[in-house]
């Protein structure tokens, strides 16, 4: 018997899990924006740098969320200081 398919609203195997590590391209995806765009957000201090598996280099998906969590907001300037704030100096 075929399985059903599988509708959007429905969770599947990816949506349970999201990999911890994101290779560039992933992590600029992740927060919205074009490799280059994010490229410039690390160089910045705004995005975290990655982190380091032999040669690969991969962005923790928590500090991504934490970092743009950080960013401010476009009806309001944000107080909160944003953890890369010291990195970047």
């Amino acid at each position: 018997m075929p399985s059903a398919p599988v509708r959007p609203s429905q969770s599947t195997a990816f949506d349970r899990f999201f990999a911890l590590g994101l290779s560039r391209e992933t992590a600029a995806r992740f927060v919205g924006v074009s490799p280059t765009t994010f490229d410039g957000l690390v160089a910045d201090g705004i995005m975290p740098s990655p982190r380091r598996i032999r040669k690969r280099k991969l962005w923790d998906r928590r500090e991504l969320e934490a970092a743009f969590e950080h960013l401010p907001r476009e009806d309001r300037e944000t107080d909160a200081q944003n953890p890369w704030d010291e990195k970047a100096a």
